[in-house]
């Protein structure tokens, strides 16, 4: 019973982000995803889908594999990005898994130590913070190189043979490559290892025919991967990071200390460079332990894991920094840093089992209620940490919810600021690829033709809520603008409006959708009127164009949109147009 307890509780942050993906996540397809896998779909039901298609570069990457996964599910689905979503969340349990049972292969540690460590990770692993992961379908691929790396790390680690090692390595390497820019390091990090292993433990002449071998196949996955490679343009140039080496290096530990520093631009750098300290410390010990004859297999698979997140900042500072230190900061991210913290747990637990005399005081009470002391402050500060992340997932979940309105309405209301800022650069793109995949019923989101629609009783909130919002007021700034502003929720899902559609009455006294407005402001009356803390962003305001709307109109209404019923709900007053 006990045991079972404690397995709950080292889940608990798995338990929790899979009930915000479920719970917040929206289906609705972003910024890359209009390209891959939505152009490639549209090719796929057309029948025009090549392999060249699938090999196509995407920004750095060829992401070969996960567009055939992406394309899979779409058709399964009907295009519901939660798939990819809850995809994500499946790898994330799976490297849990992973490095629960390498501790088991490398820690000589109890049962109920490798849970509370397992604990600690899951709350990295799962860590709400990395929530454009979370709620991005494509984004799976980010959570791809790091699975792939612990299965490779598992197989090493095992009683398998050194020629069916290598194998599955080459194979698990070759599709890590072709699924993420990052997944190149897969073999970076894991081959040197796997010779190691192979020379120490078996026949060298079998070690140098199987290095040999795979060194070919990873010579032809580089040759066939930068084939044709093209920088993109719209990046900063690789020179960036020389010319600018400070600006480079506070990139580096700022990348490095997001995950436990709450992404701040301050103490993440701080963090970050800690986190290199004291990873460096283990690395030299771990050499001169080898250089006196010492056993480190131990170590190595978790200095692996931590070189990943190493590495992975360094390519990352070396094409991003150009864009500014504060982009080192962005949730997605996030995937890559985790894993020097991760690594540092196991490491710093096994070095303190190793040499228990350095680490143990005399007193044995002192000396346990002193390692209880750091290992509570540790998780103390994962969980404001994991916290954090939580409550910033489930303000982007919003974000989303507005973009889902924006592109329902697509064929609406042309606001092309709409599109830019919430689903894709080039607005024409979305509109084709969102119109060619729902005449082919591979869209997740329903399309709306007809701006009269809020008047179809198929669409319109039958059940009218006694209180939506209010139409506060539409003033004219004397500069061809005016400027509409009020608030609006959703009281049968006790929350915010997903959007507000603002519409005009025609000389038929209909009422035409125009504009699309993102309910975001701060309304601390609202949230004290109603009692709830979920409206104190119920606010919203809009500047319209006098172009936009017709001369001979004298009536403005505003409506709260419902995005999971495509809805519509009238707010309180009438503005009149003088």
């Amino acid at each position: 019973m006990k045991q079972t307890l404690l397995i709950l509780i080292a889940i608990i942050p798995a338990v929790i982000t899979g009930k915000l993906i479920y719970e917040y996540g929206v289906n609705v397809p972003y910024w890359d995803e209009w390209d891959t896998p939505g152009y490639f779909l549209i090719k796929a039901h057309e029948g025009s889908l090549t392999i060249k298609d699938l090999m196509a570069q995407h920004n750095e990457s060829r992401m070969f594999f996960p567009k055939i996964i992406s394309i899979g599910l779409a058709k399964l689905s009907g295009w519901n990005i939660k798939y990819e979503m809850f995809l994500s969340f499946v790898l994330a349990c799976l490297i849990s898994m992973n490095i629960y049972t390498l501790s088991e292969r490398t820690l000589n540690i109890s049962f109920h130590k490798r849970l509370f460590l397992i604990l600690m990770t899951n709350l990295l692993i799962f860590s709400p913070m990395q929530y454009d992961n979370w709620l991005r379908g494509i984004q799976f691929v980010t959570f791809l190189p790091i699975t792939f790396i612990t299965l490779c790390l598992l197989v090493i680690y095992s009683e398998t043979r050194p020629i069916t090692q290598y194998l599955i390595f080459a194979i698990l390497a070759t599709i890590s490559t072709y699924s993420i820019a990052n997944g190149l390091l897969c073999w970076i990090i894991v081959f040197p290892l796997i010779i190691f292993r192979t020379w120490k433990n078996g026949s060298h002449i079998q070690c140098l025919f199987l290095t040999a071998i795979t060194f070919s196949m990873f010579i032809l996955n580089e040759v066939v991967y930068f084939y044709s490679y093209q920088k993109p343009p719209y990046h900063p140039s690789y020179l960036e990071a020389l010319l600018n080496p400070v600006k480079s290096i506070l990139y580096f530990f700022t990348f490095i200390g997001a995950p436990i520093a709450k992404r701040d631009q301050i103490f993440s750098p701080i963090f970050g460079l800690i986190l290199i300290g004291i990873f460096a410390i283990v690395c030299v010990y771990s050499f001169q332990a080898f250089r006196k004859g010492k056993t480190i297999d131990s170590f190595l698979p978790w200095l692996s894991i931590g070189m990943y997140s190493i590495f992975s900042g360094l390519i990352t500072s070396t094409g991003r920094v150009g864009f500014g230190v504060e982009q080192s900061l962005v949730s997605r991210y996030i995937t890559f840093s985790t894993y020097l913290p991760v690594a540092l747990i196991y490491l710093v637990v096994g070095l303190s089992e190793q040499n228990k005399k350095v680490f143990k005081f005399r007193n044995k009470t002192l000396s346990k209620i002193i390692h209880l002391i750091l290992a509570g402050i540790v998780l103390i500060a994962l969980v404001i940490n994991f916290s954090y992340g939580y409550q910033g997932l489930i303000r982007e979940s919003s974000r989303w919810l507005y973009s889902k309105a924006c592109l329902s309405l697509i064929n609406v209301i042309s606001d092309s600021k709409c599109i830019e800022e919430s689903l894709h650069p080039v607005p024409k793109r979305v509109m084709f690829v969102a119109n060619k995949l729902s005449e082919a019923g591979m869209l997740g989101v329903k399309l709306i033709n007809n701006p009269d629609f809020i008047k179809d009783s198929t669409i319109i909130a039958q059940d009218q809520p006694k209180n939506c919002g209010v139409f506060e007021a539409l003033v004219d700034d004397n500069h061809g603008h005016y400027l509409a502003t009020g608030w609006a929720i959703l009281p049968k899902r006790q929350k915010t409006a997903d959007a507000v559609i603002l519409s005009y009455k025609d000389i038929n006294g209909k009422d035409i959708a125009f504009d699309i407005a993102e309910v975001r402001e701060r309304r601390k009356d609202i949230k004290s009127i109603l009692n709830n803390k979920t409206y104190k962003r119920s606010g919203w305001k809009k500047i319209i164009p006098k172009e936009k709307l017709p001369s001979n109109i004298k009536n403005m209404n505003a409506w709260a949109f419902d995005v999971t019923t495509y809805e519509a709900f009238k707010l309180h007053k009438t503005q009149h147009i003088n």
